[in-house]
């Protein structure tokens, strides 16, 4: 595939469209190309990120989650000049959810520091995956629940559902200070291996919570 081409296709998938030819000429350069047989998995529920936005250049992807029994719903689809991995590949988390090849797709994979510095860069860019992220991670929880509440096993009965909150929360509850600065607070959460920590106020009592949410959309919102 030439570059001119990937170009072309980069051209027909917002937010890309935006950016002038000699940006995406750049971003063309260091975008790999590859195909995947049907049935396969680009990556499953629960990877390690790949570090890759995956445009779609042709083909159909399911996007699916599974519950604690292994049963997969379709929580969305992407068709050529759609993209996805987006939720994973600049939160660096393992990825929520499983993409499928439902028929044999040619996708371009977009690295990670290549989008950051285009968000980073571009605020239109920027803004138009600030409410990305937060709408399709909404929409892929909202499959979640709703696989739960209406399958013949009824949300009710889920082994997940009928356990205690104490059985699955972390512990002890990891704080810190609305005086910390940020990138100790940010520290502290990738040490502990933990998304969210819980923030006192001066009386040492909870008044907040900061999550890795928080933080990759004020990281995008304020480039």
């Amino acid at each position: 595939m030439t570059r001119l081409s990937i170009v072309d296709d980069l051209k027909r998938t917002d937010p890309f469209e935006i950016l002038d030819d000699k940006v995406l000429e750049d971003v063309a350069r260091q975008t790999e190309v590859k195909t995947y047989g049907a049935g396969d998995y680009v990556f499953r529920q629960g990877d390690v990120s790949l570090d890759r936005l995956f445009v779609i250049r042709s083909g159909l992807v399911e996007i699916t989650v599974s519950n604690d029994r292994g049963l997969e719903t379709v929580v969305g689809l992407r068709k050529p000049h759609d993209f996805f991995g987006e939720t994973v590949v600049l939160s660096q988390q393992r990825y929520p959810g499983s993409a499928r090849v439902k028929e044999e797709t040619t996708c371009l994979l977009i690295k990670r520091r290549t989008l950051e510095s285009l968000i980073y860069s571009y605020t239109d860019f920027s803004s138009f995956f600030s409410a990305l992220l937060a709408e399709r991670m909404r929409m892929l929880y909202e499959g979640m629940v709703e696989e739960h509440s209406y399958d013949s096993y009824s949300c009710a009965e889920s082994p997940l559902f009928r356990k205690r909150v104490s059985e699955i929360m972390s512990y002890p509850v990891i704080t810190c200070r609305q005086g910390d600065s940020v990138m100790d607070a940010a520290r502290t959460m990738m040490e502990r291996d933990i998304s969210a920590i819980v923030v006192l106020d001066r009386d040492r009592k909870p008044c907040g919570i900061l999550t890795e949410n928080h933080l990759v959309r004020h990281l995008i919102a304020e480039r």
